[in-house]
């Protein structure tokens, strides 16, 4: 998706009009010279670092990129619906028993 989009073509567009020798030189290039969005939080980050690190203090540790860049984590699992029972009795069963 990441190539389709930087081709600006839709994901169908880019697999009915590039073929596999094709493909296998742009996931080469992309080894050398990254495409997508992760390459711009990286220089991003470095910008954040660089100013972080000139303003600090002495006693402080200078920052790397990476403490910059947002780590994206996975979507929650999809409750249950043993699960979604259980939180509606911790809330209505104290209630109940009133």
């Amino acid at each position: 998706m990441v190539l389709a989009g930087h081709l600006g073509k839709s994901l169908r567009e880019c697999m009915s009009s590039v073929d596999s020798r094709e493909f296998t030189r742009w996931k080469a290039f992309d080894r050398v010279s990254p495409i997508g969005d992760w390459r711009a939080d990286r220089r991003a980050g470095l910008v954040a670092a660089a100013v972080y690190n000139v303003h600090r203090t002495g006693n402080q540790e200078p920052a790397k990129s990476a403490d910059f860049i947002y780590k994206w984590e996975p979507p929650a699992p999809p409750a249950t619906d043993e699960d979604v029972e259980q939180q509606v009795d911790s809330v209505f069963l104290p209630m109940v028993a009133k």
